[in-house]
């Protein structure tokens, strides 16, 4: 998993202590992502929302069997990260939060 990092300088113990809670929200940082499946191939699908598209990356959770666990017109949630031009999923559930695709 890729960690986000920041560089905070300060003077003194504040800027130290400030430094360390920084990392540490930029290391628990996730994505939150809602929108309709558009299409659908074996790692990945592709998220429309309102104001875009977004390619997402499904094969941590899904592996390469995406489309037997979603179909475009499909509502859901992701929760992720943003790397190299696309979006990488750690978990995929409908929007009542029953997961939709589970690696196993």
């Amino acid at each position: 998993m890729k960690v986000a990092r920041s560089t905070l300088v300060l003077g003194g113990s504040l800027g130290v202590g400030l430094a360390l809670v920084v990392s540490a929200l930029a290391r628990d940082a996730r994505t939150v992502l809602s929108g309709d499946i558009a299409r659908v191939w074996e790692d990945g699908f592709r998220l429309v929302k309102t104001d875009r598209a977004i390619r997402v990356d499904t094969w941590e959770v899904c592996g390469d069997d995406t489309a037997r666990h979603l179909a475009a017109g499909d509502r859901v949630v992701v929760t992720g990260e943003f790397e190299r031009g696309e979006f990488d999923a750690i978990a995929v559930t409908s929007l009542d939060g029953t997961p939709k695709c589970t690696r196993g």
